[in-house]
């Protein structure tokens, strides 16, 4: 048997390609390849990073940041796996045995799950007339018309509240009634375990297995809306978030704001003190749940957003606990003396000399709150 002697200069220039084509794209490989890898850890972090400050974004209204957030993250992921895939493609445009012998046995794979899953959907129409029975018409089911809500100009009230936290043997508010009226200041004192949180986050709209009536300028909450009700609101919890961005944006949250009126919050809040001390200032990043920071630090940043904000009301839970004396006082000060907040405070430290500025002093132990 005679070959032609070109199939044997095809061998060679074969042998040669598939042993230096490799090498020759393993650089260009290797970039992608980290390239990939620094996307696919940055998608990660973001993602997490939004998720866990989701309290802190729904608090500001910031809700569809989230959904904007991931899809930038996710986009930039999806231009590096696409350079890694075409890279990938380019260095095995031959097929090693290898490579056979692998899509061979995925193949397998793929088309026995497929068989699988065809079994599967008969399965799933088989239980369809089983699910019909429990079926509900969208057309039986009534939702409650929802009430425009102007601006605040009126009162918050609570009539009668009970509220049970699901697994507690017992309502941690029992009966509770509470009115606050416009502009004025309230503190809401009572050792751990008195329903102070509880009640915060009833007037915010955060619960709705509630028993009693909530209402805002004589309006009830159930013909309101969630965002109708906080868009009047703004609250302050003693856990803030910090997230993965700069100083800046921590603080900004997407708002618009004027240099000058930057510098003053954060003269207020105390945050100019330690300004100095990062390495970029108010472009200084942060990382992730603010683990460069102290908790003075953290609440600091979360006061600033606050004040940044022009809502009416003023929910506001331990908000200065984690801070020394002086700039506690000075905030509390600064925010109790603004005439046109109506204010809701927690806190288990009444300061003398706050204690002028409050309108009302809410005792929670002689209030019918359960102990």
């Amino acid at each position: 048997m005679k070959y032609h002697y070109s199939l044997l200069l095809l061998v060679m220039a074969l042998s040669v390609l598939m042993i230096l084509g490799p090498k020759i794209l393993q650089k260009p490989l290797e970039k992608h390849s980290r390239a990939f890898s620094q996307a696919n850890e940055k998608l990660t972090e973001e993602v997490t990073d939004v998720f866990d400050g989701y309290n802190a974004l729904y608090i500001l209204g910031q809700k569809q940041t989230i959904k904007r957030q991931v899809a930038q993250s996710s986009h930039f992921f999806a231009k590096s796996k696409i350079g890694l895939m075409t890279i990938c493609g380019e260095n095995n445009g031959l097929m090693k045995v290898g490579s056979i012998i692998t899509c061979s046995s995925l193949g397998g794979v793929i088309f026995g799950n497929l068989t699988a899953f065809s079994f599967s959907i008969v399965g799933v129409r088989s239980t369809k007339p089983i699910l019909e029975k429990f079926q509900i018409s969208t057309d039986e089911v009534t939702t409650p018309q929802q009430v425009t809500l102007p601006d605040f100009h009126e009162q918050l009230k609570m009539d009668r509240v009970t509220y049970q936290y699901p697994g507690q043997a017992a309502p941690t508010l029992r009966d509770f009634s509470l009115q606050i009226d416009k502009a004025r200041k309230y503190a809401l004192i009572a050792p751990s375990g008195y329903g102070k949180s509880t009640i915060l986050n009833l007037l915010f709209a955060m619960y709705e297995e509630y028993q009693g009536k909530l209402s805002i300028d004589g309006v009830d909450y159930r013909q309101l809306s969630e965002d109708a009700i906080q868009s009047q609101m703004l609250y302050v919890d003693q856990h803030p978030y910090i997230f993965a961005a700069s100083l800046r944006d921590n603080i900004v949250m997407g708002r618009t704001v004027t240099p000058e009126k930057l510098t003053a919050v954060c003269e207020i809040c105390g945050i100019d003190q330690f300004l100095g001390d990062l390495s970029a200032g108010l472009e200084t990043n942060l990382r992730h749940s603010g683990s460069n920071l102290s908790g003075g630090q953290m609440q600091r940043i979360a006061l600033a957003r606050m004040l940044l904000s022009d809502r009416p009301i003023l929910l506001l839970d331990e908000i200065t606990s984690a801070l020394d004396a002086d700039t506690a006082l000075r905030i509390e000060q600064n925010i109790l003396q603004q005439p046109d907040k109506t204010v809701v405070m927690v806190t288990h430290n009444l300061r003398a000399d706050t204690r002028p500025l409050f309108d009302e002093i809410v005792d929670l132990t002689k209030l019918g709150i359960a102990d």
